[in-house]
């Protein structure tokens, strides 16, 4: 929860700087992704590739454990903004990585959902099945 957010993005951009020994910029989740998008900041590249290889081993850790076999829905404001990383990155790679089930981790979708309004869509769709 702490890691896997926009506030994760942003510490993980300062431990990246601090390993690496940048000077980090005091910048928010929005302004990573958008150095990153732009290429003009290496240690922001970097930050959301690591993010999305790590948000790929939970998810793919969390998919095994719960059995989801079925998919794998990815939600939340970040989503959003990593949409090309998690196609094209290491996302995947890291979310079948589980050893002998990496097989059937392959078979398993995973879905970025871009509503923002996903959650009050779900809620209204439950509501309207309810008795009056």
């Amino acid at each position: 929860e702490r890691l896997i957010c926009g506030p994760g993005l942003e510490n993980l951009y300062m431990a990246l700087c601090e390993i690496h020994g940048a000077i980090p910029e005091p910048l928010h989740a929005h302004q990573v992704t958008g150095r990153a998008r732009s290429g003009t900041d290496p240690m922001c590249v970097r930050a959301v590739e690591t993010f999305c290889e790590v948000f790929g081993a939970i998810a793919g850790d969390a998919a095994l454990m719960l059995g989801a076999w079925d998919g794998v829905f990815l939600s939340g404001g970040v989503v959003r903004h990593l949409l090309p990383w998690l196609a094209q990155g290491n996302f995947r790679a890291r979310f079948e990585d589980k050893g002998r089930f990496a097989a059937a981790m392959e078979r398993v979708p995973t879905v970025a959902i871009l509503d923002p309004h996903a959650g009050l869509l779900g809620t209204a769709a439950i509501a309207s099945q309810l008795p009056a």
